[in-house]
């Protein structure tokens, strides 16, 4: 029934109120209205003042004004209806009275006859009109493109949202439209619960809402002028000042101003907030904004509109008109909604569910009464939907008692609302909960309306479906199946429940199952079985139960995605969340997802991915293939990053054995009681832990110490006896069945020192990122090492890990991390930074926090030492007891036994089992000879080598007395000494301290874990800290340690002062430079540029390794290299320079940067020839260096062409430095002077520019001797044009010639042969004589825009080709842009004139000139452009544009320039010629004399006609012959003769008889033109031209008209009918026949220019034919192509090409060609079609299937239904029918009404079981799907074509009976339709 509206206000005064009448039955009885007060009377009186609004002349009455209490609602009229009603009669007879009238004298109107509409005198549209009026809650149909909605966040993930919009409907915010301007993760910007404001940008009919949060597209529409008070509108942070934030709205002129103590949050830029305005905006568009907290109505002024209202607004609205449901007629009875007006204005809706109204029987909305409500959605038919809700007001959460889904509940119903549900409250304990149930979850009868049941007060059981975010109240249902079901709603399944469920629909993804009425799950085609089918098994059969997985749950489509393998059915661990993954430790089955070279995607439940690295899948032999199940292990899992690293090392579970320690947690200590068994890899461990448990534990090898020998001589001596190195604590890396060590169980344990004393110290072992501290440092161990740095665990196996990239892992250039690092070596780093859940970090010793690294390396070496001192145990007796004697730092006694390069070699008194070794800086000034008595110093033994470090140094050893046990001094722990570096050692250092009380103290240093040991040198001299002396040293492991703070070189420094003049021996000799040893340790470096004064080839002929040169000091500086700082020396032996008084080192040719200066020439020695790049990299010193290409080297042709020949490394050449370039990189030449430019005969690539980007035209940039740049411009790359265009790389030698220096400076080459053999820059392009008018050019494309199209002609010459003079008539823009592409060269374009240096080009052949015209021609044209000032007009047959002025358009001013449109033909009058310009009028009065003269003419013949009747009585005979016979004998006409170029016909005559003299006469006087009218003259002249016809072909005798067979009956044929393609195509085919293939291709070329441009077919099958032809038997077929593009629709050409492949069966070039053709024309239903077919034609069925997947992708969804369909009906021919039956039952599921698709549908299913496809005939398929087309609801007209189909099926394929059965079908079908 229909709603009952009632309007309590008053209308206009013009418009009295009219009421709907209700009838008798339904009238209650009036009240009388009571007598008000005084006090209410004066209230009322202001009530009654009229409120104006925009246009109205008087107020409307009876409404309450905001903050009055309205009247309960009553039938009739209350007293302010009265009182409102006396007012305006009285205002009315106060306006009869001005005007002299009473009321009473006053025209009275008739009052119209009030009448009564039922509801079924209401039409079809009345219905709908009512029906729409009402305030109804938004469906989803609803949320059509363009809907403003409010919404509030559901879900938040690093790149979606997920929001719920009023009504329970939901959308989803991709990133790129979630407003946050830059990539960054919108979990860091939204939270759960947030309200957001936002544009639906999806259409009604498709699947998923998209809702885009963008600013400039919420606020689109706004402007600055339109901000007001209170406005709530979303902004992105724009700038940050010190005290405030620039805000963007997206708003053209606008912006804001936000203090920052207004923000409760930080921000940054590019984020999205919501504001509220307190100002509106000043004239320059500033507006000042605070952060929206309370509800405040915004300050809206008169003449508002829709424009300035937008969702989230606070706004004040008047109750117009309270809506009822049926029976609804009190204030207690059921109000549906309200209608309400925004500012008397702007019309909006609220619905009872929005009204805050949970009792029907307590209406608290009034008529009149005004409300603060705001803004939840505005549709795009501007109406304005409004809410009440407390918490929507607020814009917060609505505070729900938590409830889980699938939960059963009793509740009581409080509302009822017919068309939509009910809502109701339930309790659990003592919480209230609000809960909705709609209309499509309640038992509904058949009508729709909910049963009698659903009445207030009713208790009922209703089952939680769901949350209404929006709403704020969990949405129940009430009908049984729903409640009883196990499965009643989505939201109750949960990833990984195995459940039981029947199939309901197969589809082209895969099959649906059905769980429940409201619950329903996908299976995709790759999860129905373990290996995926092609097609769906029988199994899956519709209404079959199969048994499925839940895998995850999509919010959003509400829909269940699920799996059938038996992998994941059989899989007992669930892999979910990542949090799930944090905790598995065992196998787990995924399902391979994506498979790309670099990695392999592997999904899990609940929708997340695991990644398996290359360097995983590169460990196993195996394939990877996406659907496949694969069995993995869970490496590492980061929730921050959402990401899973998945290793293939663990394929089994592994069981743990009795007293194994699997249950132990990563990051716990255990003590190690003893070493159980030896490996490979490492060595197992029994252990136990805190709580006294045994347990096992495997320790790998290099976790047995810091050092990497010290862990493997610990091994070996384990593997001797397991007890002669023990360890008292152990920390637990991970669980070794998680590791991957299938023969051994237990703990997987590190007894690494470093990391042992850092857990015990206090690190803490982070496992998320939040966990992690900046700048603090942290110890652990090398997990795997990659190309570009480090990957760190900084605990555990599974614990956070940071990466050390290979610029942060020393101080020095690491080009490779493993020659730095190995997996589990020990690492201390520095954490610098977290993004994105990474962890950054360095190792740089310089970063280091020297406190804390320092004594930590220290320790460090005194665990090392410890260990050694364990493993000195394990030597035999014998060598235990010589080792007994010795200690570091005593003084020794021996012999000299041998020399070696780097030392000498001595037996020690009484130990000559020993070998004790001293270094060559080790030794005495005097040296040392073999045989001598020498005393030394031990500085360091290692007992597993047998080696001992000595040293012979008078200032070491001392007065010691040899093998007496040495004292340490005393010094303060951390005191800082000043040390000398004596021996380096892998891990550690020994230096020499000077004692103050004389004498020398030797103390171990370590390198540090992230220092090597070229860090600290011998010879350097550095400042160390005490960490711990021995008072008293036990055994030779007892030794001072201490750590170095900082290095610096001092040692011999006087000795290299700049200007002293050493002798020393030569160390080394290379390319470049020599290393000249200079004492101290210190090595100078002699350059090759400082050994002679003149230019050799080979300076360094003469030097070699160990001679003694003499040199002189040019330089001596402390430089960091490396992170040390050392001396840095320049040596030099140049005879000038040794003779210099003073040492000048940039007079001696040692240059530094600032010394180099352009112009300057300087020796240079080859550093390094690069062939690939084509470049040489020179030294000018050490530390500058100099590059240049090889098109420096020099100008012959004959030295170019083997560059390289001419440089090898370590020559000196003279180069003349062109440019300071980069600091320490200046640019040089080898040339003697930079060469004119019109010397330059090379040039170098520097850069090759793809064509699809050409900037102005520039093809290459490269670089010309002199160091100069060049731009090779496209038109001067080749100079065939239709040659294929060269490839270029980078570096590559070229001959070009310079061709021009522009005014700018740049210098422009061309590689043409043609420049090459002239000098362009003498003979400059002078484009007026180069190029004159009517000669043709040619050129490249560089660039497309309105102006037209550019062409480069030359490389200083451009040319211009107008849009008018492109084609005839008008073109559009994207049309030439598809044509004329950039890099396209053009032929045969007409120069029309030059202007200005430019060509103006025409692609039509020009016409007519100015010359041709005069002033006062009349001429036609049409409208080329619009202008302001006037029409530029195109002349027919030329191109010329002429201007038109705006003065000249019309007599009057009733025309202007709109009047016109482009393309309009018109006539205009030559009003002016000025040397090359025409000037055009258009008005009628230029035209009038003309007309006037026509009108006479015109006269004047209608006279001679009357005359000449009288005057000629045979004339009419004659013309009568003429006109009604076309067999006059009297008139003949001579045969016609035929030519190769025109015809011509002889002149007609009578026969010849008597009286021919007469009839001669009588013809002469009736042939006078000047006496025949008009039709007399258009009859006779078509009378002449049907004879001739008529004469050629009798004339002309035999077939070759129809069967032309020799070129002349070709030619003579092409002159009737050159515009047939028919004939031109025979006459190809005939010279083909006879092998003439050029003259076949002449007639193409005949054919595609003579046939005319109107005939568009003809000529485009001529083009056809042509492209066939080079095909077939050319080989121009891409320069044909190219043509046929530019001359014919291009779309139609690439149609037609793969089909031209194919006929000529070359299958590759085809698939290149329909790719091509599907790329260009993305959105052609057409070239998608062509390529599956011929796809499926070769049988290649995946990639059609792809194709038809890119298809949908791509074509707009118009389209969709024509490609589908082909491609079923190609899956039923060439590939698999149950794809294509699958296909079309989706079709027509969808589209059941479409008869097209049935009857493809029906032909395809009768082809394919009936002969000859099938054997014989199956007509069971096909009967059933025919009942199916004829159960259909359709029209009689599409019934019969289904029953006529049918019964013709049955007439080729049934019987009598089955005919009978169907005609039967057809009556039954009748008499129902009839009846």
């Amino acid at each position: 029934s229909l709603f009952f509206e009632f309007r309590i206000m008053a209308r206009k005064p013009d418009k009295p109120t009219k009421a709907r009448a209700r009838s008798a039955t339904e009238e209650p009885a009036r009240k009388k209205p009571r007598k008000r007060s005084e006090e209410e009377e004066g209230q009322g009186a202001q009530a009654d003042k009229p409120a104006r609004r925009s246009g109205d002349t008087a107020a409307p009455q009876g409404r309450a004004l905001p903050g009055t209490a309205a009247a309960p609602f009553q039938r009739g009229k209350t007293e302010e209806q009265e009182l409102a009603k006396r007012k305006w009669k009285e205002t009315k007879e106060a306006q009869n009275g001005q005007n002299g009238e009473t009321d009473e004298q006053a025209p009275k109107k008739a009052k119209p006859e009030k009448t009564k509409k039922k509801k079924e005198d209401l039409t079809a549209e009345e219905v709908q009109a009512s029906k729409d009026a009402r305030a109804k809650p938004l469906a989803k149909a609803h949320y059509v493109k363009g809907v403003q909605v409010l919404a509030v966040v559901t879900e938040v993930a690093p790149h979606r949202l997920l929001v719920s919009m009023p009504y329970d409907c939901m959308a989803s915010v991709p990133m790129e439209q979630s407003g946050i301007v830059g990539t960054q993760k919108l979990t860091d910007h939204f939270v759960v619960g947030q309200y957001v404001a936002g544009v639906t940008l999806t259409e009604a009919e498709d699947k998923h809402r998209v809702l885009s949060l963008k600013p400039q597209v919420v606020n689109a529409g706004l402007r600055a002028e339109m901000f007001r008070p209170h406005m709530v509108l979303s902004a992105n942070i724009a700038a940050v000042e010190e005290h405030t934030y620039e805000l963007d709205f997206g708003v053209p002129g606008a912006r804001g101003l936000l203090p920052k103590k207004q923000m409760s949050r930080s921000v940054a830029v590019g984020d999205l907030i919501r504001v509220e305005l307190k100002t509106g905006s000043n004239s320059a568009g500033l507006v000042k904004c605070q952060e929206h907290r309370e509800p405040t109505a915004v300050d809206f002024e008169a003449g508002i509109s829709i424009k300035h209202i937008r969702p989230g607004f606070v706004v004040e609205a008047v109750v117009e008109l309270l809506q009822f449901g049926p029976g609804g007629r009190r204030g207690d009875l059921n109000c549906t909604g309200a209608m309400l007006e925004i500012q008397r204005t702007v019309p909006a809706r609220l619905t009872r569910l929005h009204a805050n109204m949970p009792d029907p029987r307590e209406i608290r909305l009034n008529s009149g009464e005004s409300v603060t409500a705001r803004v939840i959605a505005i549709t795009p038919d501007d109406i304005v939907h409004l809410s009440l809700l407390p918490h929507v007001l607020a814009l917060e959460p609505p505070q729900l008692h938590e409830v889980p889904i699938g939960t059963k509940l009793e509740a009581s119903i409080t509302d009822v609302m017919e068309r939509w549900g009910f809502r109701a409250l339930g309790k659990v304990g003592s919480a209230r909960i609000p809960m909705c149930c709609p209309r499509f979850w309640a038992a509904m009868a058949q009508e729709g309306k909910l049963d009698g049941m659903y009445k207030v007060g009713v208790q009922c059981d209703v089952k939680i479906m769901k949350v209404a975010a929006f709403e704020g109240v969990y949405e129940v249902a009430v009908s049984k199946d729903l409640v009883d079901a196990e499965i009643s709603s989505v939201g109750a399944l949960k990833a990984g429940m195995i459940l039981k469920a029947p199939v309901c629909k197969h589809m082209p993804e895969g099959v649906r199952v059905k769980f429940s009425d409201a619950a329903e799950g996908l299976i995709d085609m790759d999860d129905l079985a373990d290996v995926p089918p092609k097609s769906i098994p029988e199994r899956f059969a519709v209404d079959k139960v199969v048994k499925v997985r839940v895998l995850h749950v999509n919010e959003t489509t509400r829909l269940a995605f699920c799996t059938a393998k038996r992998s994941f059915l059989n899989e007992t661990t669930v892999v979910a969340s990542f949090e799930d993954a944090a905790n598995v430790d065992r196998p787990v089955t995924g399902c391979i997802r994506t498979v790309t070279p670099n990695y392999v995607l592997v999904r899990f439940f609940g929708g997340i991915m695991g990644l398996l690295p290359q360097s995983e899948m590169e460990k196993h032999d195996k394939e990877f293939q996406v659907g496949h199940p694969i069995t993995v292990s869970i490496a590492a899992v980061n929730p921050a990053q959402r990401r899973i690293d998945l290793s293939l090392d663990i394929l089994t579970a592994r069981k743990p054995v009795s007293g194994d320690s699997s249950g132990t947690q990563p990051g716990e200590l255990m003590t190690i009681t003893g070493c159980t068994e030896v490996f490979d890899d490492g060595i197992a461990v029994s252990t136990e832990g805190a709580d006294g448990k045994a347990g096992t534990g495997f320790i790998p090898t290099l976790h047995l110490s810091d050092d990497i020998g010290q862990a493997n001589a610990i091994r070996a001596a384990l593997l001797k006896d397991k007890q002669s190195v023990t360890y008292a604590q152990g920390l637990v890396l991970d669980n070794m069945a998680y590791f991957g060590f299938p023969d051994r169980s237990g703990a997987l344990l590190t007894v690494k020192p470093t990391m042992l004393k850092a857990l015990r110290e206090g690190q803490t072992i982070p496992k998320t990122a939040d966990d992690v501290v900046i700048n603090q440092m942290y110890t652990g161990y090398v997990k795997r090492t990659l190309e570009y740095g480090l990957i760190v665990s900084l605990g555990t196996q599974r614990s956070l890990s940071c990466l050390l990239h290979v610029r942060t892992i020393r101080d020095h250039v690491v080009s490779d991390p493993t020659e730095v690092a190995d997996a589990h070596h020990t690492v201390r780093c520095v954490v610098t930074a977290l993004k994105d859940g990474k962890v950054f970090a360095t190792a740089k010793k310089s970063q280091m926090p020297i406190e804390d690294a320092g004594p930590a390396d220290a320790d460090m070496l005194q665990s090392y030492v410890s260990l050694q001192r364990q493993l000195l145990q394990t030597l035999p007796a014998p060598a235990l007891k010589i080792w007994a004697k010795l200690r570091v730092g005593m003084v020794v006694e021996g012999k000299v036994a041998d020399t070696k390069p780097y030392g000498v070699l001595i037996s020690l008194t009484g130990m000559e089992s020993l070998v004790a070794l001293a270094l060559n800086d080790q030794l005495p000034a005097a040296g040392a000879s073999v045989g001598s008595k020498v005393r030394g110093v031990v500085l360091d033994a290692d007992p597993l080598k047998m080696i001992v470090d000595v040293s012979l140094k008078p200032e070491l050893v001392g007065e010691g007395t040899p093998w007496e046990m040495p004292s340490f001094p005393a010094f303060e722990d951390n005191e800082d000494l000043s040390a000398t570096v004596e021996v380096s050692k892998p891990f550690y250092a020994v230096v020499s301290v000077q004692c103050p009380n004389g004498g020398c103290l030797l103390m171990s240093v370590p390198h540090g874990l992230n220092a090597d040991k070229t860090n600290h040198p011998p010879g350097i001299s550095c400042v160390v800290a005490v960490r711990k002396i021995p008072k008293k040293p036990k055994d030779i492991c007892a030794r001072p340690l201490g750590y170095i703070k900082k290095c610096t070189y001092v040692i011999g420094a006087e000795k290299v002062k700049p200007g002293t003049v050493l002798t020393a021996a030569v160390k080394d000799v290379g390319h470049t430079r020599a290393l000249i040893a200079v004492g101290g340790g210190v090595m100078g470096i002699l350059h090759a540029t400082q050994v002679k004064d003149e230019i050799v080839h080979a300076p360094f002929a003469e030097v070699k390794p160990g001679m003694q040169v003499t040199v002189r000091v040019l330089t001596a500086q402390m430089k960091e290299v490396r992170g040390v700082y050392r001396l840095e020396v320049a040596l030099s032996m140049k005879p000038s320079v040794m003779a210099m008084k003073e040492i000048d080192a940039k007079a001696a040719g040692w240059y530094e940067y600032e010394d180099i200066k352009p112009g300057m020439r300087v020796p240079v020695v080859v550093h390094n020839v690069r062939e690939e790049e084509q470049d040489c990299i020179t030294e000018i010193t050490s530390s500058l260096r100099a590059l240049f290409r090889f098109v420096e080297v020099s100008s012959d042709r004959e030295i170019m062409k083997q560059p390289k020949a001419g440089l090898s490394e370590g020559e000196l050449r003279m180069a003349l430095v062109c440019r300071r370039g980069k600091p320490g990189k200046p640019e040089v030449t080898l040339f003697d002077k930079a060469p004119e430019l019109q010397d330059i005969r090379f040039c170098s690539v520097i850069k090759a520019y793809d064509d699809n980007r050409l900037p102005l035209g520039k093809k290459l940039l490269v670089q010309l001797p002199g160091q100069r740049l060049g731009q090779v411009m496209i038109c001067d790359i080749k100079d065939d044009p239709n040659a294929e265009d060269p490839e270029f790389h980078t570096g590559q030698l070229l001959p070009c010639r310079v061709v021009a220096n522009t005014e700018d400076g740049q210098l422009l080459a061309s590689l043409k042969k043609v420049h090459r053999k002239t000098n362009p820059l003498l003979d400059p392009v002078d484009p007026v004589t180069q190029f004159p008018a009517g000669s043709k050019v040619n050129g490249v494309v560089f660039n497309v825009g309105n102006g037209g199209v550019l062409l480069a002609l030359t490389s200083t010459v451009q040319g211009w080709i107008p849009l008018s003079n492109i084609a005839e008539g008008h073109v559009e823009l994207s049309q030439v842009v598809n044509d004329f592409p950039i890099g396209k060269y053009l032929t045969d374009v007409y120069v029309v004139r030059v202007k200005d240096g430019k060509v103006v080009l025409s692609i039509v052949a020009p016409g007519l000139d100015v010359g041709h015209f005069s002033v006062g021609d009349t001429v036609k044209g049409v409208v080329a452009t619009k202008k302001e000032f006037g029409l530029f007009i195109k002349i027919a047959n030329s191109n010329i544009r002429a201007l038109a002025h705006i003065s000249e358009l019309s007599d009057s001013n009733s025309v202007s320039i709109d009047s016109f449109q482009v393309g309009q033909k018109l006539r205009a009058k030559v009003l002016k010629i000025d040397g090359g310009r025409l000037s055009l009028g258009l008005k009628q009065s230029y035209f009038e004399q003309d007309d006037e003269e026509g009108s006479e003419d015109d006269d004047q013949e209608e006279e001679e006609e009357e005359e000449g009747n009288e005057a000629a009585p045979q004339a009419p005979g004659l013309l009568d012959a003429m006109e009604e016979s076309d067999d006059d004998e009297e008139v003949k006409v001579q045969p016609l003769r035929v030519g190769r170029v025109g015809l011509s016909a002889g002149k007609a005559e009578a026969d010849s008889d008597d009286d021919g003299g007469d009839k001669e006469d009588q013809n002469a006087e009736v042939f006078d033109s000047k006496k025949l009218v008009k039709r007399v003259k258009k009859n006779l002249k078509k009378k002449e031209q049907v004879e001739l016809d008529q004469q050629e072909q009798d004339a002309v005798e035999g077939l070759w008209r129809t069967n032309p067979q020799s070129v002349d009956d070709f030619e003579r044929l092409l002159l009737t009918n050159g515009n047939s393609s028919a004939v031109w195509i025979k006459y190809m085919a005939h010279h083909l026949k006879l092998s003439e293939l050029d003259k076949a291709r002449a007639v193409a070329e005949r054919a595609v220019s003579h046939i005319s441009f109107r005939e568009d077919q003809e000529r485009f099958n001529a083009w056809i034919a042509y492209l066939n032809l080079e095909v077939a038997f050319g080989d121009k077929v891409d320069e044909v192509f190219k043509r046929a593009c530019q001359f014919n629709d291009a779309k139609k050409i690439y149609l037609q090409m793969p089909q031209i492949w194919e006929r000529n069966s070359m299958p590759e070039r085809a698939a290149k060609a329909h790719t091509t053709c599907v790329e260009r024309y993305s959105q052609s239903r057409s070239a998608w079609i062509g390529k599956l077919v011929f796809e499926y034609n070769k049988g290649a069925l995946s990639e059609a299937r792809q194709t038809l997947a890119s298809a949908m992708s791509m074509l707009p969804k118009p389209k969709h239904a024509e490609v589908v369909t082909k491609a079923a009906q190609l899956e039923y021919s060439h590939g698999s029918p149950e794809r294509g039956r699958t296909i079309f039952e989706e079709l027509v599921t969808s589209n059941p009404k479409r008869l097209d698709f049935w009857s493809i549908y029906l032909d395809m299913e009768v082809k394919q079981h009936t002969p000859p496809t099938a054997t014989e005939v199956k007509a069971g398929p096909v009967r059933i799907l025919f009942e199916r087309c004829t159960t259909l609801s359709l029209k009689p007209s599409k019934m019969k074509f289904f029953f006529k189909k049918w019964l013709g099926f049955e007439m080729k394929w049934g019987d009598e009976e089955s005919q009978t059965e169907v005609k039967q079908k057809a009556r039954d079908f009748v008499e129902k339709v009839a009846s």
